[in-house]
C-alpha cells in the first residue's frame, strides 16, 4: 500500500481510524487543518513543522476516502456548548480579552 506508507491505524473512543504515521494527528485533523489553510499542503506542513510527504500521504488518504474523513469532520463539528454540556455537566466557559482589552 505504497500511496498510504505514512498512514497508520489506531483504534480510537470512535472506532479504527487512520493517522499519520509518527504523530499524533488522525488524517481527519490534517484535513481541518488543510481546509483553514486553503487546502495547500506545503503550509500545512510548515505550520506543522513535518517533512511535506507526510502531509502529502494524508491528502491522498483523504481523496481515497471523502466519506469517512467528511463524516469525522462532521462529528467533530458538532460538538457545541450545549452537547459538551451534556458529557461535561460541571463544564465552565472562560471568556479571554483580545490583547486590545476587549
Amino acid at each position: 500500500m505504497v500511496a498510504f506508507d505514512q498512514i497508520d491505524f489506531r483504534d480510537s473512543v470512535v472506532g479504527r481510524q487512520a493517522y499519520v504515521r509518527g504523530s499524533g494527528l488522525a488524517v481527519w485533523e490534517v484535513a481541518m487543518l488543510l481546509r483553514a489553510h486553503d487546502d495547500d499542503a506545503a503550509r500545512v506542513a510548515d505550520y506543522l513543522e513535518w517533512p511535506s510527504g507526510h502531509v502529502e500521504a494524508a491528502v491522498r488518504y483523504i481523496a481515497a476516502y471523502p466519506d469517512e474523513i467528511d463524516a469525522a469532520l462532521a462529528d467533530n463539528d458538532s460538538y457545541d456548548l450545549e452537547r459538551l454540556r451534556q458529557i461535561f455537566p460541571d463544564i465552565e466557559v472562560f471568556t479571554v480579552p483580545d490583547e486590545a482589552g476587549g
